[in-house]
């Protein structure tokens, strides 16, 4: 069993200086996060140089270890990098360091042959040998299935293609899950069980050539058994022809995907230059605000005599106003005496007046004659001034001006966010290659017929290797019945020999179906748990290892959604993870990209059963941090944060604040 303790990195990808990550526990998950080009993958790598002293990259290319260090550092004289990881492996402490120094005399190092490479390995506090220290290395974490263990979101979309039984890419991870799962254990046993009957079979053709009764029959033999030498000779070429092309065609895909990615990212430059201008627009309308605010912020000082004059008209209209109404009211009541005294009756209430009443409203009447109701002048003249007064009044202009002047360094730091991460993506990205993109997508074209003509050389000959052995096993069998004492050595040789090869022929077989049902169920537990779709009932694996979704009712799901093919990869990881021989950690790189959220959730809240350790890099936007310390819990070992200093500089903190590193 191998565990991670602690990586330190320096100078490797974005991380200048020393830098380090201590690992969570068996049964707790460690979280790394950390946007795009911050690098989260570089980490990754960092792990797997550590075990195999190599980087691969996109498609499974290997990088170049020149371009590995960190280019700040460089710029400043100091080249190469340097990872050391402490891990225990069945429960005894070891260290792996490794480094990449520019050679004596090198001041501007150009390639791979300016540096030189350095490893050690650390026992238990023992320093060992370099042969002691590839062999357990080896044995730790063979190079051959690093990547199932150390893995990225591309290794996941791969797993796609085992549904497709012709699929280049589907038959190499084929052959490397069967790698994971120890069946080259059993497959190199029966080649050397090949072989040695091969040998018995030319010693038997020899022997029969010697005896006149079966002299034709062993010549006949013979020539069976070149052919077959020749045969396999052939196709082993073509294997290693057809292996060459795969290759080229990778590499070709790759540049492809390079082309497209630079696309992406200044289809990416656009947009956030779109945003910038917008951002810009809004900074301008603020400056603007703040411009028309700032022409009234005289006012501000004559707040306190504006309001006093203000308050002061507002009591003399008010005023004004009242005597208005009561000039008004008297007018009323004269109006209604009057016409009670022509009447003689009450206007109000329709009765006959009495005498004392008629005499007290012309009393009333002769007391109170009544007056003008226009307004004067300087009534007039006071309701303008108190409307120009308070259009004077702002008792919030300062306040109002501190927020406006706040929301522009806002939105000023947001350009500078835009300028940031517009002078990321050049950082980061070269001027495209039109003559380049033809160039690769013709070599595509053409080592994928060249491929197509390979696979069809191997079916043929593969076939005539099948006609081959057919006549050898019918020469033998008619030399078998031929009784010569000189041959029967060889013969019970040859039986004994040929009977181990069909048993582990059919070992083989029956142990490839046993690991594809143990898969299959596995993958079957573990994919009910991560999906949110409770019509889905079951995996089907095939015979590349490709699962099929199935639902409740039986029926194959013919057309599954990204997010879907993402799951059922994990699914498959985990199972291989169960299953296979060797047991590590899991480092998984951006695995969410194309989940939900809901889907998220489940992901989250099954790590810990994935593996025995599990870590964790994503960028924020992929999974919400708080997700992550919803669905863990008490599960959650540590949390990090990958922060930008520059595009060429990345920091390793822990998530509470205290840097981890130097």
């Amino acid at each position: 069993m191998l565990r991670f303790k602690e990586l330190v990195i320096r100078n490797f990808g974005p991380y200048k200086g020393e830098q380090s990550i201590a690992f969570a526990p068996p049964g707790k998950v460690t979280v790394v996060y950390g946007e795009n080009m911050r690098g989260k993958t570089s980490l990754l790598n960092a792990m797997a140089y550590a075990l195999t002293g190599e980087v691969v990259g996109r498609g499974s290319e290997r990088k170049a270890l020149h371009l590995i260090g960190n280019w700040e550092a460089a710029a400043e004289g100091d080249h190469g990098f340097e990872v050391s990881l402490r891990f225990d492996f069945d429960s005894v402490p070891y260290e792996i360091n490794r480094s990449c120094a520019v050679r004596a005399g090198i001041d501007d190092p150009a390639d791979d042959t300016d540096y030189n490479q350095d490893m050690f390995l650390v026992r238990d506090g023992a320093t060992l040998g370099p042969e002691e220290s590839e062999l357990l290395l080896s044995q730790v974490m063979p190079r051959q299935v690093v990547r199932f263990f150390l893995f990225d979101a591309e290794l996941l979309q791969e797993y796609e293609a085992l549904l497709r039984d012709q699929s280049d890419m589907g038959v190499g991870i084929q052959k490397a899950i069967e790698r994971i799962l120890g069946v080259p254990i059993l497959t190199n046993s029966r080649a050397v069980l090949r072989q040695v009957l091969n040998g018995i079979q030319s010693e038997y053709s020899k022997a029969a050539s010697k005896n006149s009764k079966s002299e034709q029959m062993g010549a006949t033999h013979r020539q069976c058994i070149e052919k077959r030498r020749l045969l396999e000779s052939q196709i082993l070429t073509q294997q290693t022809e057809l292996r060459d092309a795969q290759t080229r065609k990778k590499q070709a895909s790759e540049r492809l995907k390079r082309h497209e990615k630079a696309r992406r990212m200044l289809a990416d430059k656009e947009r956030l230059e779109r945003e910038r201008r917008g951002v810009m627009e809004e900074a301008e309308r603020k400056v603007s605000d703040i411009q028309t605010q700032f022409g009234k912020a005289w006012l501000w000082a004559l707040q306190p005599t504006i309001g006093g004059i203000e308050r002061k008209l507002a009591q003399e209209v008010e005023a004004r106003r009242r005597e208005e109404t009561q000039k008004q009211i008297s007018k009323e009541l004269k109006k209604l005496s009057s016409m009670s005294l022509l009447t003689g009756t009450c206007a109000l209430c329709g009765g006959a007046l009495s005498d004392d009443s008629r005499a007290h409203l012309e009393l009333e009447s002769e007391s109170n004659p009544g007056s003008a109701l226009e307004k004067t002048e300087s009534g007039t003249a006071n309701e303008g001034r108190l409307l120009e007064v308070r259009s004077l009044v702002e008792p919030n202009l300062l306040p109002r001006l501190e927020s406006a002047l706040c929301e522009l360094e806002g939105i000023r730091a947001r350009i500078a966010q835009k300028d940031e991460q517009i002078a990321d993506v050049d950082e980061n990205v070269g001027r495209i290659d039109e003559s380049s993109l033809r160039k690769d997508s013709n070599l595509w074209e053409e080592v994928t017929k060249e491929i197509a003509l390979h696979e069809s050389g191997i079916e043929q000959t593969e076939e005539e290797i099948r006609k081959n052995e057919a006549s050898i096993s019918q020469l033998e069998k008619e030399l078998d019945k031929v009784r010569v004492p000189e041959m029967d050595d060889i013969r019970h040789r040859k039986n004994i020999a040929s009977d181990l090869y069909q048993i582990f022929d059919a070992a083989v077989g029956e142990f490839r179906e046993d690991l594809r049902r143990t898969i299959e169920k596995d993958a079957t537990r573990v994919f009910r748990e991560l999906t949110t779709e409770p019509d889905y009932g079951a995996l089907r694996i095939n015979k590349n290892y490709g699962l099929t979704i199935i639902h409740k009712d039986g029926e194959a799901i013919p057309i599954r959604s990204a997010g879907a093919e993402h799951v059922v990869a994990l699914s498959l990881i985990s199972a291989l993870q169960n299953n296979a021989p060797i047991h590590g950690p899991v480092v998984m790189d951006s695995p969410f990209g194309r989940l939900d959220e809901n889907h998220k959730r489940h992901v989250v809240r099954c790590l810990p059963t994935l593996a025995d350790q599990v870590t964790l890099l994503v960028y924020r936007s992929e999974v919400d941090p708080q997700v992550v310390r919803e669905e863990l819990k008490g599960s959650l070992g540590h949390e990090y944060a990958i922060n930008r200093v520059s595009a060429r500089h990345s920091v390793l903190e822990l998530e509470s604040g205290g840097q981890h590193g130097k």
